[in-house]
C-alpha cells in the first residue's frame, strides 16, 4: 500500500490546518461547491442535532444524480465541536465544510460513487491555540441520491506539551505525558514538504478504543476495555523506518502479549479503505511496560492500537 497522500490531496488538506478560523452564516453552515478553498456560507447546518446515526439526516434530500454526507464532530466527553473544518476528498475534488454550534457538519451535494476521505483535522497546540485535538478520519463512498450519517467522529485529545524532534538526529520521545515512549531511527522521519523546522514536533493522546472510527474491520472487538491506543500529530509524521516504542503503566501482568496495529488512513488509492494492519507484537515486562517486540514494522504513528492476544 502507498502510505503517501497525492501532493494534491496534501495541498488540500493544508487548507484544513492552515486557514485561519472563518465566521459562518449564522448556523454553522457549510459550501458545497467542490472548491478545496471554500469554508462557510452555503447549506446551513442549525438544527440537525440529536437522532440516531445512520437517520440524523433521513428529513433531506440531495440534488438529483448527487449525494450528501453528514455527520457530527465531538470531543471524548461527548460535547459537540464547532467551527471544525470537516472534508470529503477524493481524488478529483476536497469540499470542505465548517461544523456548527452543535458540532454537525453537512455536505449538501457531492458527486456520487467517488470513494472519500472524512477528514477533520485536529487543533494542534504548536500550530494553534485553544483545545488540543488530533486527527480523525473515516472513509465512505455515497450513491447518487442517498444520504450517508456517518455518526458521531470524536477528536481525541492530545496530552502534554508537544516535543521537538530533529528528523536527522532522530532518538527517543516521550509523548502523550510520558506514557508514549517512541524511538525513531535517524534520518528516518519525514514530515510534510515545507513544514517550518520550529513546527517538527510530535504530540500524542490516549484514544478510548471504544471512540475509534468504524474502520473496514475491528480486531479490538470484545477487548475493547483491555486494548490501548494512541493518536500523533501531526498526521503528515512518517517513518521511513520501524519504530520501536514502550507504553507505560499498563495494568496487565507480565508477560501479556498484545497484537500491534496501525491505521493509517492517507493514501494515494483513495478506494483503499482504512483498515488495522498488523504490524508486529509488544509484551508486558516485569516494569509493567509494554514494550514492543523485536522484527515489527510500525511506521505510522496517526493511531496506534494495542490488543492483547488472550
Amino acid at each position: 500500500m502507498n502510505r503517501t497522500p497525492s501532493l494534491a490531496v496534501l495541498a488540500l488538506l493544508g487548507l484544513l490546518a492552515l486557514a485561519p478560523a472563518c465566521g459562518d452564516d449564522g448556523g454553522g453552515g457549510a459550501s458545497d461547491t467542490g472548491a478545496a478553498d471554500t469554508v462557510g456560507g452555503g447549506d446551513t447546518a442549525a438544527g440537525d442535532t440529536g437522532g440516531t446515526p445512520g437517520n440524523r439526516f433521513a428529513d433531506r434530500t440531495p440534488p438529483s444524480g448527487q449525494a450528501a454526507l453528514g455527520g457530527k464532530i465531538v470531543d471524548q466527553d461527548g460535547n459537540p465541536v464547532a467551527n471544525q473544518r470537516v472534508a470529503a476528498c477524493s481524488q478529483q475534488e476536497c469540499p470542505i465544510v465548517q461544523t456548527d454550534a452543535d458540532g454537525i457538519f453537512f455536505h449538501a451535494s457531492l458527486p456520487p460513487d467517488r470513494p472519500r476521505a472524512i477528514y477533520s483535522h485536529g487543533t494542534h497546540s504548536f500550530r494553534n491555540p485553544g483545545p488540543t485535538y488530533a486527527t480523525v478520519v473515516v472513509r465512505q463512498a455515497p450513491a447518487a441520491d442517498t444520504v450517508v450519517d456517518v455518526g458521531d467522529l470524536v477528536l481525541p485529545v492530545l496530552e502534554g506539551e508537544p516535543v521537538a524532534v530533529d528528523p536527522a538526529v532522530g532518538g527517543t520521545f516521550l509523548l502523550a505525558d510520558g506514557a508514549f515512549e517512541v524511538t525513531i531511527a535517524a534520518g528516518a522521519l519525514d514530515f510534510a514538504i515545507g513544514t517550518p523546522e520550529e513546527s517538527e514536533k510530535l504530540q500524542a493522546g490516549h484514544v478510548a478504543v471504544a471512540d475509534l472510527p468504524m474502520y473496514a474491520s475491528r480486531p479490538w472487538a470484545g477487548k475493547e476495555a483491555r486494548s490501548v491506543a494512541f493518536s500523533t500529530a501531526p498526521w503528515e509524521a512518517h517513518s521511513a523506518e520501524p519504530v520501536a516504542f514502550v507504553v507505560h503503566g499498563s495494568t496487565e501482568a507480565a508477560g501479556t502479549v498484545f497484537d500491534v496495529y496501525q491505521v493509517e488512513p492517507f493514501t494515494t488509492d483513495v478506494e483503499v479503505v482504512a483498515e488495522p494492519e498488523k504490524v508486529g507484537t509488544a509484551t508486558v515486562d516485569e516494569n509493567g511496560d509494554i514494550v514492543s517486540d523485536a522484527g515489527g514494522t510500525l511506521e505510522s504513528l496517526i493511531v496506534v492500537v494495542l490488543v492483547p492476544q488472550t
